[in-house]
């Protein structure tokens, strides 16, 4: 698993540093997603903020992963509409992956955005099974 764990994830979208491509109209759609010490999703824009990512996440089941859905230091102009998605114990304690996030990062979904690049019902629209610090977090 390299030197760590929590960065493997199930489905990763990887903006990172030195790729800097707008990643647009993404869509994840119809999986189970499960069993990622890192996220069950992780779409990561981290030192390509002038470049900017646009996901679709429906439908979809993130269980027992590290987190279920991260959405990383994406540029301006970014946005992520994530609806009818269930999240179950992901980085909850007692799902197996919990050791490798601090307890403030034990989230159904952490966005390191401001709170308008997300549709702004996403609390609502998805389903939160367990134990989390918070269902959503904007960090």
């Amino acid at each position: 698993m390299g030197s760590n764990a929590r960065h493997c994830h199930g489905i990763y979208f990887s903006n990172y540093q030195s790729v800097c491509t707008e990643m647009v109209n993404e869509l994840v759609s119809g999986n189970i997603i499960s069993n990622h010490p890192g996220a069950g999703v992780n779409a990561n824009n981290q030192g390509c903020q002038n470049d900017y990512i646009t996901i679709s996440l429906q439908t979809n089941m993130f269980i027992d992963n590290g987190q279920g859905f991260v959405f990383y230091q994406p540029g301006d102009g970014s946005y992520a509409d994530v609806r009818d998605n269930t999240v179950r114990h992901n980085g909850a304690l007692g799902s197996g992956n919990q050791g490798y996030w601090s307890s403030s990062d034990r989230n159904g979904m952490t966005f390191w955005t401001p709170e308008s690049w997300v549709n702004s019902d996403v609390e609502a629209v998805n389903t939160f099974i367990g134990t989390f610090a918070d269902f959503v977090r904007f960090k």
